[in-house]
């Protein structure tokens, strides 16, 4: 997949190209996680991740621009003028057209199941309420969206894809760039050179634990072979801790209260302190 991903370079009698990391692996987690958000469905579809694309890019613009540009009782009309606003807008109605066939197919997939399940229960078969209940026929979050909404109108109730698509969009904006930073953080972390021997542990890790869990499953890493990598998780949740994509901490202080005998603060202040400063604090 990675590959795929990377774009042609422009010269190629060049030894080395040069490519953006976060756009390259914004791509990859991208895909990842449209399996979660999704499902397979969409999750290798150019069109669905365009979409993304095209809505964390206007996002992000749109964000700075609306609140440097326009004074705070105009910026309704940023809707109208702005075109980064307009291309979150486009990107939703796209994103609409593209989920509604999948949300069309989980529906009918609810509904044929729970008419299935009541025919077998009024048969006296082996149909088990347990399956027509609360758990969920779905691994991803569009499937759990299309069964909460249904929950609650029950067979009348129409699946609004719109609805469903500001949910999936929320979702995006809140996962893809974050883990996307978070992840080339730690690939830094892992390509520095004064990590060079961390690297080489965590490489004997993964070649021990392949071996070990993944030689007699066709070389397939399962579940319990990745929760063996105790090494690898612990490098990158220090490194997720130490290069955290948090630059400030917010402290709002509900009631009076002492540091010491000279420094106080009264209650229903809001206290901004750099996040550096929690990081390496003693």
């Amino acid at each position: 997949m990675i590959p795929r991903l990377i774009p042609p370079s422009p010269n190629p009698t060049e030894e080395w190209t040069t490519h953006h990391g976060f756009m390259l692996l914004f791509q990859l987690v991208s895909r990842l996680m449209a399996v979660v958000l999704v499902g397979d469905e969409l999750w290798d579809a150019d069109e669905w991740h365009g979409v993304c694309n095209l809505y964390f890019h206007a996002g992000t613009a749109a964000i700075a621009q609306v609140r440097d540009t326009y004074p705070p009782w105009l910026r309704w009309t940023s809707r109208f003028l702005n075109k980064y606003v307009m291309g979150i807008r486009m990107a939703r109605k796209r994103g609409q057209a593209i989920l509604r066939p999948v949300i069309d197919a989980r529906v009918a997939e609810v509904l044929n199941h729970d008419t299935t399940a009541k025919n077998n229960n009024k048969k006296g078969g082996s149909g088990d309420k347990k399956s027509s209940s609360s758990s969920s026929r779905f691994g991803d979050a569009l499937g759990w969206l299309v069964e909460s909404y249904l929950s609650e109108g029950g067979k009348a109730a129409v699946v609004d894809a719109d609805k469903i698509m500001q949910d999936v969009a929320f979702l995006i904006a809140a996962s893809v760039p974050s883990i996307t930073g978070t992840t080339l953080g730690i690939l830094l972390d892992l390509v520095d050179v004064d990590h060079a021997g961390e690297l080489a542990r965590i490489r004997e890790e993964i070649s021990d634990v392949y071996a070990e869990h993944c030689g007699g499953n066709n070389g397939t890493w399962t579940r319990k072979a990745l929760g063996s990598l105790r090494l690898l998780d612990g490098f990158m949740k220090e490194s997720q801790r130490v290069h955290n994509l948090q630059y400030s901490k917010f402290f709002f202080f509900s009631f009076f209260f002492s540091f010491s005998r000279d420094f106080c603060v009264s209650g229903g202040l809001f206290s901004l302190s750099a996040s550096i400063l929690f990081i390496f604090s003693p």
